[in-house]
């Protein structure tokens, strides 16, 4: 009897666990919000997005336009109607209303925070600045079905319910960033436009992009057309697995590459700032540099000859020779192209993996 009721206790709370897990889990698949906001209170009820809804801005400002306006695109682009970006005022807010306004917490230090507040009869989002606004809409879209933040292009006409939800949030992190390597495998403008909406998406702040590296440089500098013209390209071997790619044959044609030009670079770093990203960019230094040698090989300490490597291989000792003085004006010279283009604080230098035997 006693093994009766022990087994009894056992399943009754096997089941109990099973029913929280699912429901549970069905509130979970209610608002999949990603990063998990602060706080999140779902209502009774929903928002219709239809062709009678309007956005309206409290003010003229620059970043309020520039979040009502990402909006309503993304709106569009997916298939819904064509919300036009209005100045708010009493007479013209009515019904089914979205209203983008800064909140009373300007001064506050969580100047990334935000608010989102839906009703049956509006939505209203509240940022501590610009970027907390942009984060607010990065959630509100997220209430949207899955489908409205896909890259196809669907049929228009489309409508949504929004559901209706009370939600306080703001970052953890200041640092919020990913990294992207487009010289071991090159990723054109339009795919890393493509990223920075995805970074924005899930709130990131940091696109540090690895500009160079052995295997290929990707970004234009005036002074060094040699950079481009030869260091942005290597052999084809890409059917063959990284570390065992052979080195560039005499007379075997470098295809595979590419680079961005400076006109590329300054339409990415505004791509990426309307979205609040910042971009850090990486050019490697002293060493993974042998792209670079390979087009000015009397930046090397033995004058070379040197190629592109189409793959892995170490240990790499034809690095920047330190006790080249035209080693610091290439550098420099580089570098300064690189600033002009780049608003970022920081500008990331590489360092790392310099084996040191040319130096000695």
């Amino acid at each position: 009897m006693k093994i009766v009721r022990y087994f009894s206790a056992l399943i009754t709370i096997f089941v109990a666990t099973i029913v929280v897990v699912v429901a549970g889990n069905q509130q979970n698949t209610q608002l999949s919000l990603v990063p998990k906001p602060v706080s999140v209170k779902l209502k009774e009820g929903s928002f219709l997005i239809n062709n009678q809804a309007n956005i309206f801005v409290a003010e003229r400002d620059v970043d309020l336009m520039n979040v009502a306006i990402l909006f309503s695109e993304q709106i569009r682009l997916a298939g819904g109607p064509f919300l036009q970006v209005q100045s708010m005022n009493e007479e013209t807010v009515d019904g089914n209303s979205i209203i983008f306004a800064y909140s009373g917490n300007r001064e506050s230090q969580i100047t990334e925070g935000y608010r989102l507040k839906v009703t049956p009869n509006q939505i209203l989002l509240t940022g501590n600045s610009g970027a907390g606004l942009f984060y607010g809409m990065q959630t509100l879209l997220q209430l949207f079905p899955p489908a409205v933040c896909k890259a196809s292009k669907p049929e228009p006409g489309k409508t949504w319910h929004i559901p209706c939800v009370d939600i306080k949030d703001y970052p953890r992190f200041p640092y919020r960033g990913m990294h992207l390597d487009v010289s071991r495998h090159f990723f054109p403008k339009e795919f890393i436009k493509r990223y920075i909406d995805l970074l924005a998406m899930y709130k990131m702040n940091i696109f540090h992009w690895h500009l160079t590296d052995d295997n290929g440089w990707r970004i234009e500098i005036k002074k060094y057309p040699k950079l481009t013209e030869v260091s942005a390209w290597r052999v084809d071997h890409e059917d063959l697995p990284w570390r065992d790619r052979p080195k560039q044959l005499p007379g075997e044609e470098t295809t595979y590459g590419g680079f961005y030009t400076q006109e590329d670079i300054r339409e990415i770093v505004q791509y990426a700032a309307q979205r609040y990203i910042t971009i850090i960019p990486e050019i490697e230094m002293p060493a993974h540099s042998i792209e670079v040698l390979a087009a000015y090989p009397h930046l090397s300490c033995t004058g070379g000859p040197f190629t592109v490597p189409p793959g892995g291989y170490w240990p790499n000792i034809d690095i920047f020779c330190a006790g080249n003085d035209s080693v610091f004006t290439f550098l420099e010279d580089v570098l300064t192209e690189v600033i002009a283009l780049f608003p970022s604080e920081y500008i990331h230098v590489g360092g790392d993996e310099a084996t040191k035997t040319r130096w000695e």
